[in-house]
């Protein structure tokens, strides 16, 4: 009697419940791997992402319904973060419109808040505290040229 050659023996019922068994034990490893990779992976970090990273910092104060410095250049085409430290206990918000858009940033009582900004062309953007412009919470940001 011959030896069956091996592609009779995998064409036959045996041979593909064989495949069969093994392609869904490959499947099951597979799955179980990355299910426990999932669970011992460290969870995101807390706080915002940014892809684009700040490449200039403005710090601003706002203490006693004032902001400090009232006036502060920007280079156009250059992100910038600012970053604004509200010491009064009443909330204020940084109000400013950029190109056409208006962006308000809610300044929680005691706290510190940060925003990315990108200007396109130079100029004078006026900013305020909508809750309190007319006691002296307002300034210009002077957008210079690259």
């Amino acid at each position: 009697l011959r030896e069956p050659h091996l592609s009779e023996g995998i064409r036959s019922l045996h041979g593909f419940a064989v495949i069969v068994i093994v392609s869904l034990s490959v499947g099951a490893i597979a799955a179980g791997t990355l299910a426990y990779q999932n669970v011992n992976a460290r969870a995101p970090s807390v706080g915002p992402v940014y892809d684009i990273p700040a490449v200039a910092n403005v710090s601003v104060l706002a203490s006693n319904s004032r902001f400090s410095p009232t006036a502060f250049n920007l280079t156009a085409s250059m992100v910038t973060k600012i970053t604004i430290l509200n010491e009064d206990d009443t909330p204020h918000t940084f109000t400013y419109t950029n190109n056409g858009t208006r962006y308000s940033h809610d300044l929680t009582g005691s706290s510190t808040t940060q925003f990315f900004v990108l200007f396109s062309q130079p100029g004078t953007v006026p900013f305020s505290s909508v809750l309190t412009p007319d006691v002296g919470m307002n300034g210009t940001m002077t957008i210079v040229a690259p």
